[in-house]
């Protein structure tokens, strides 16, 4: 089931916003989906502080619109408070001003969509969104470790790196998966992760996956767990093309 969830202050704004979700997910012959709305941040934080699995990472809601201009927590802080507890679910933000969506880029907003929402430009947000979940759970890459071979679910990597000739897999729920001793090109024996559009290089001994970047600094990336990542001189240019591009691909829509 995919579940969506609809945060914000104004009972009408709410109405709106579910109706034309519905309306859209029967357009695209959806049924299987959950749609819960809540009228402040406190009352979804509090939503998931009750139901939200021991892990860390696990997501609750699959996709969240959310308005920006809130009593108590605002919509960006509410995503940041998302982000801190470890969960990479995707935020929409809806508003009525743009005043806030350079603001949306430090919580990694999927998109950000004006009021009153325009119809295509949801049809759009949503089909995507989904895309993406469905790619998230489809997509694994093999790690040969000392105790068998493993499959892991590529969302689940937050950084690989090469250390003492063998590659180090850390995944978001804190587990460091090693390999055997490598004898090939770190890069080359990655298989297809250097090919995903959210891994990039930041150092010949590190790939990062983006989705769990909190802040790019001049000289390293800080994760969401406060992990510093270190940024190569020759991949600067490169990296920060790669980082703005990811973030920031929505606002050419």
């Amino acid at each position: 089931m995919y579940r969506i969830a609809v945060c914000d202050d104004d009972a009408y704004e709410i109405t709106k916003t579910k109706k034309y979700i519905e309306e859209v997910m029967m357009e695209l012959g959806q049924s299987d989906y959950a749609l819960t709305a809540f009228s402040s941040s406190d009352e979804f934080l509090s939503y998931l502080e009750k139901v939200r699995n021991t892990k860390r990472s696990e997501n609750i809601f699959d996709l969240l619109f959310s308005d920006v201009v809130m009593p108590g927590k605002n919509g960006i802080e509410l995503g940041q408070t998302i982000r801190d507890m470890g969960m990479d679910t995707p935020i929409v933000y809806t508003s009525s001003f743009r005043d806030y969506a350079f603001d949306s880029y430090t919580v990694r907003a999927f998109d950000y969509l004006l009021k009153p929402i325009d119809k295509k430009k949801l049809t759009d947000v949503l089909v995507r969104a989904m895309q993406l979940e469905e790619n998230k759970k489809s997509l694994e890459t093999s790690v040969r470790t000392k105790d068998g071979t493993q499959s892991v679910p590529v969302s689940k990597i937050m950084y690989v790196e090469y250390s003492a000739r063998c590659i180090e897999y850390h995944l978001s729920d804190g587990t460091v998966l090693t390999t055997i001793y490598n004898r090939g090109k770190f890069e080359e024996s990655l298989g297809t992760l250097p090919e995903q559009d959210n891994f990039v290089q930041t150092h010949k001994s590190y790939f990062v996956n983006l989705d769990f970047v909190h802040e790019m600094r001049t000289n390293d990336l800080v994760l969401d767990d406060g992990e510093i990542i270190p940024i190569s001189r020759n991949q600067k240019a490169d990296l920060k093309e790669r980082y703005l591009g990811y973030f920031t691909n929505w606002d050419q829509k």
